[in-house]
């Protein structure tokens, strides 16, 4: 995923383009949402570890 401002997140692997549109659509919606709740686990955990400026530029904001 790439936002606006260039910021790149990637996706899970194994997607492919197969099938019926909406079923694959849905596989990267929900792929999606995984990558993005993994990663905010980890921003959450590295929280107090980081300071504030540190820990807002080196973790995804999508």
């Amino acid at each position: 995923m790439v936002s606006p401002e260039k910021e790149k997140v990637p996706l899970g692997k194994g997607l492919k383009a197969r099938g019926n549109v909406e079923e694959w659509l849905g596989k990267v919606e929900e792929s999606m949402v995984a990558t993005l709740r993994k990663l905010t686990k980890h921003a959450i955990g590295d929280y107090e570890e980081k300071i504030r400026e540190e820990w807002v530029t080196c973790h995804a904001s999508q």
